[in-house]
């Protein structure tokens, strides 16, 4: 799937799947939810404007930088990843879409 065609519905519709990140070795981080931004500045598009969490492992750690994701339906992602939280279990990833209408 083309990612300037992502919107939230998309990816609601797979909350709970996992997305391999690539590397040696792959990964997998597991999509927790999407949610819509509160509301931004005009010519924003909601449905087109949300932030998405991840839950992936307590190792590897990633750093705030672009990852390649791999998912059984949509197909690879290249993302911009945020690590926001960690605890002895695993890692908390976001990754934000904000885009304007037309």
């Amino acid at each position: 799937m083309d990612l300037a065609d992502i919107v939230r519905n998309d990816l609601d519709a797979v909350v709970g799947d996992s997305f391999t990140v690539s590397g040696e070795p792959p990964f997998d981080l597991v999509l927790l939810e999407a949610s819509y931004l509160q509301s931004g500045p005009a010519g924003v598009d909601e449905s087109r404007s949300f932030s998405v969490l991840f839950r992936g492992p307590a190792d590897p750690a990633l750093v705030q930088a672009t990852y390649a994701l791999d998912h059984a339906e949509l197909g690879g992602l290249t993302l911009f990843l945020v690590p926001i939280a960690a605890d002895d279990t695993g890692r908390t990833y976001e990754a934000v879409f904000n885009r304007l209408s037309g």
